[in-house]
């Protein structure tokens, strides 16, 4: 999905006309008219903006940072960080991306454990 419809998606979502979210993230209504129509990009400080407006959950204000071109600030510290982070980007649910989580964890534990026993890649 694009950054326009996500953000039409979520504002649908919140009920919020674009006017009151342009008055909220400090953007004109036109503005927001034109990021759902994908006629404008938003600057990254736009996309914070936006989802503070609407109270994004983490997910979803990931989601637009990443529909936007850009990666959340700090976001990632190991491939792990990374994998997490593309796994919220889809429909898994909390449990399914949990069980993703100890598959991912185990998975690492036997390349730790190789490496420390001197075992080729």
């Amino acid at each position: 999905m694009a950054f326009g419809p996500a953000l039409r998606e979520i504002r649908i979502t919140r009920r919020i006309s674009q006017a009151a979210l342009g008055r909220l993230a400090d953007v004109d209504h036109s503005t927001v008219s034109r990021l759902e129509a994908g006629t404008r990009y938003p600057t990254e400080q736009m996309v914070h903006s936006l989802a503070t407006a609407l109270h994004c959950t983490p997910r979803e204000k990931n989601m637009l940072y990443m529909q936007a071109g850009f990666v959340p600030a700090g976001a990632f510290t190991s491939a792990y960080d990374l994998v997490s982070w593309g796994l919220q980007l889809y429909d898994y649910t909390d449990a399914e991306i949990d069980s993703l989580d100890i598959a991912w964890r185990a998975m690492l534990n036997v390349v730790d454990n190789n490496r420390t026993q001197g075992v080729p890649a």
